[in-house]
């Protein structure tokens, strides 16, 4: 197979490049077309390949999904993040047999992908607290990301958490009106450090599953957060869910930070603009797995 290795510089502290350069000696090995192309760089020859290697953690997966879909290249994620959600969803590993056993399966998933705005995404869109946490590390970020890396602020948001009235349709009907909270727009089950608040969304079915967890404090969202790691949200009628194809999003008091996919860009609703306007496309996006998603 004729492959693209896309890889983040920055991942693991240049790891990611390390590994691509590796991973294409061996893939050449194995008699496959290999060659190494930094994500953010020219995606010249793509329509020449048969896959494409994501090299990375989720954040370079965010960062290719367009040019995915618009090659309509099958990925996989060989992943050297953090979390690397993406990966976990389909059963992905930093094992070159399992990437290889991909390879000579060739079995293609097709999953959807959501905009936000405009800006694609295909794991989650979070508003408020955790949105917050991910733009306070962006300001602060200088090197590679562990989980320890986020301790400092998470402190900084349990001091002054990104909390305030917001009201969300789902499918035009109102699911939350003029309530401060924690909202999750879901596409993948999978969350950070297994919290999972959608844990039964769904990446194949054409639909986002909406949480949203009302909090009036940092207390409040702690409490969500050691609920949601335990699993228990469905069993507690103060959370709501929805489940729709359009998801629109205001804040009309105070603005609030987005992350799409775990990254902060330069996202965030307030009462200046019209708020935001969630999406689901589905079946856009190719996956090379040994298997569907997986729990």
């Amino acid at each position: 197979m004729k492959l693209v290795l896309y890889y983040n510089p920055r991942s693991g502290s240049g790891a990611a490049g390390r590994v691509a350069g590796m991973l294409a000696r061996a893939l050449r090995e194995h008699g496959h077309e290999a060659r190494s192309v930094e994500a953010n760089g020219a995606s010249t020859g793509v329509e020449a390949a048969d896959a494409m290697v994501v090299i990375g953690g989720d954040g370079t997966v965010h960062s290719i999904l367009d040019r995915a879909v618009a090659a309509s290249l099958p990925i996989y994620h060989f992943p050297t993040g953090t979390e690397n959600l993406f990966a976990r969803e389909f059963g992905m590993n930093r094992r070159l047999p399992t990437l290889l056993a991909a390879l000579e399966r060739r079995r293609v998933v097709e999953v959807d992908i959501a905009r936000c705005n405009g800006r694609t995404f295909i794991i989650m869109c979070g508003v408020g607290p955790d949105a917050s946490v991910v733009h306070r590390m962006a300001r602060t970020r200088t090197g590679r990301i562990t989980h320890w890396s986020y301790a400092r602020p998470i402190l900084a948001e349990l001091r002054d958490p990104a909390l305030a009235p917001m009201s969300v349709r789902v499918d035009g009907v109102d699911v939350v009106q003029g309530r401060s909270g924690w909202l999750v727009v879901a596409n993948s089950r999978q969350y950070a450090v297994r919290m999972d608040p959608a844990r039964h969304a769904d990446m194949t079915d054409g639909l986002l599953d909406v949480a949203f967890f009302p909090a009036r404090s940092s207390w409040g969202v702690l409490g969500w957060a050691a609920i949601t790691r335990l699993r228990l949200q469905r069993h507690l009628k103060s959370a709501i869910h929805a489940r729709g194809r359009e998801v629109r999003i205001e804040c009309p008091e105070r603005a609030l930070p987005m992350q799409l996919d775990g990254e902060a860009g330069h996202v965030d609703i307030g009462a200046a603009d019209a708020g935001a306007v969630i999406t689901v496309e589905p079946k856009r996006l190719k996956v090379l797995s040994l298997a569907g998603p997986t729990s």
